[in-house]
């Protein structure tokens, strides 16, 4: 089963709030990590990055996405099929 878009965004600021991830905003999150917390696969994650327009940061070739961007992603999102 797959969480709302709405879901989602409670999730992670329920990460924020319980401390589990403690700000900044732009707290790197790995694509494992993005997955969990949304509870999708990486075919998902990898169609969000490519074709969504899901900001992805490549850091010495390993890539992370910020928190801040994944709630601003799933923002825009919201609404339905994007």
């Amino acid at each position: 089963m797959t969480m709302t878009t709405a879901e989602n965004i409670a999730a992670t600021d329920t990460l924020l709030t319980d401390g589990a991830v403690s700000p900044p905003h732009d707290q790197l999150l790995t694509f494992a990590e993005v997955c969990k917390l949304c509870k999708v696969g990486r075919t998902t994650l990898w169609h969000w990055q490519n074709d969504y327009g899901l900001r992805v940061i490549c850091i010495g070739g390993v890539k992370r996405v910020r928190l801040s961007d994944l709630q601003s992603f799933l923002q825009r999102h919201e609404s339905g099929r994007p």
